[in-house]
């Protein structure tokens, strides 16, 4: 073979090894295409799907009945599987039946799932129990947002719990003269932990004023999820607070003392959970997962979004300053008989709030409480939001609403005596979010 041919030769085998680099290299390509596109198309089908659902819960939100337990995209049947507990709604609609309020709302959440295990709402015109309450945002938050206040002057100021302040007048109050640098005579001290079980608005209206700023309040309310959506699953009307203009609406803001700012149940819920948390926020969930029917497939899970609110240190100081409004504040009288059993074994905080305005109109009562088992094999425990609307008559406080939920939970659900047993706690938490 001549030296001509070798070349010729060498050229094709050049050539064939080109062309089959090519052909594989395009293939691959087409492969890779291939797979984004049936990537993309999965992801297109679950928003699809997550869409149809949540059109299906807006209409159970408007309307009220049972809740949706399929839905049907494109042929196929998809069922809903939610994180309520049967058997604490039952128990909570007999409560609700027994006082009677012009309205109530009550939600309970999971701490460490952010599981809605209860949502419930009543209206004592209509009769009906349903979700309307819990998912709107058109109640004032009151004194709830004192906890925002509070880890405000936490985290960014150098205010600690011990921190004291001089005030005069009533605390329940908050004029512009109050707010003023007084030499009264009258004037007394309380400390930031003591004016939040007790509730003194002229407190939180100085401390803010004095020590921290608004943009800092705001920045600490967005963390703690107002202004900004909160459910993936649930197109949940937002929590809404507002920019102040002047100084004494920013210490009306702080102290929870205005009309402007407003809150979901839900949320009020949330709020207490990430105290409970140490500071992290968990994404309240409705829906635990969507499942196809035809294969079995889970097609969406929800996603278990946490972010940091405040520091650790800052969310154990505020837990302090929660349980001392249940132990020495504004819910001691509620909680005067917590079963004993339950008191030695949970450690339970909350914050009261009491305002008029809102939709529906009437006095709010508010309550919003986690509560937390001392042993750590029972799991993270429970908070409970309730929001009752009274009219002319009071026939119960939402602190001792509360009060009768959380006993009911650690006897009757969770079952907190079996709790100290390691084989049976991953048991016992199965069982109190409706698995077993």
């Amino acid at each position: 073979m001549n030296q001509k041919q070798n070349k010729n030769i060498t050229k094709k085998i050049t050539i064939i090894s080109i062309c089959t680099f090519l052909v594989c290299s395009l293939g691959w390509f087409c492969y890779k295409k291939n797979l984004e596109r049936v990537e993309q198309n999965k992801i297109e089908e679950k928003q699809l799907i997550l869409s149809v659902v949540k059109n299906s819960l807006d209409e159970y939100f408007h309307h009220g009945g049972e809740k949706p337990q399929l839905v049907r995209v494109n042929g196929r049947d998809y069922q809903l599987e939610y994180s309520t507990n049967n058997d604490l709604e039952n128990h909570v609609k007999k409560l609700i039946s027994r006082y009677r309020s012009a309205h109530i709302a009550v939600v309970v959440l999971d701490n460490e799932t952010g599981n809605i295990l209860l949502s419930m709402g009543h209206s004592r015109n209509s009769d009906e129990f349903g979700p309307v309450l819990p998912f709107t945002s058109t109640h004032p938050a009151a004194s709830l947002f004192k906890i925002i206040t509070a880890a405000d002057l936490l985290e960014n100021t150098p205010v600690t719990e011990d921190s004291r302040f001089k005030f005069h007048g009533r605390g329940t109050t908050l004029y512009k003269n109050q707010l003023k640098v007084t030499n009264s005579r009258w004037a007394r001290y309380q400390s930031l932990e003591k004016a939040f079980a007790f509730s003194n608005n002229v407190v939180f209206g100085k401390a803010a004023i004095n020590q921290s700023t608004a943009e800092s309040l705001m920045r600490t309310a967005f963390n703690f999820g107002f202004n900004r959506d909160l459910m993936e699953e649930v197109n949940l009307s937002r929590s809404i607070v507002e920019m102040p203009e002047n100084q004494y609406n920013f210490a009306e803001l702080a102290s929870g003392f205005n009309r402007d700012t407003r809150i979901s149940p839900i949320h009020g819920a949330a709020i207490a959970a990430t105290v409970a948390n140490h500071g992290e926020f968990v994404t309240p969930r409705f829906l635990k997962k969507i499942i196809d029917l035809e294969t079995g497939e889970v097609v969406w899970s929800g996603h278990k979004l946490r972010n940091e609110s405040i520091s650790v240190e800052s969310a154990t100081a505020l837990k302090q300053m929660m349980e001392l409004t249940v132990s020495q504040g504004t819910a001691r009288g509620s909680f005067r008989r917590f079963d004993r059993k339950i008191r030695k074994l949970v450690t339970v905080g909350g914050k009261t709030g009491t305002i008029t305005g809102g939709i529906p109109e009437g006095k709010r009562d508010w309550f919003t409480s986690f509560a937390v088992p001392n042993d750590t094999a029972a799991g993270k425990g429970i908070s409970v939001c309730v929001m009752i609307v009274n009219d002319n008559k009071w026939y119960v406080k939402s602190a001792y609403m509360a009060k009768e939920i959380i006993e009911y939970y650690y006897k009757k659900i969770l079952r907190i005596e079996n709790a100290f047993l390691k084989d049976s706690s991953s048991q016992v938490r199965l069982k109190s979010e409706g698995r077993s």
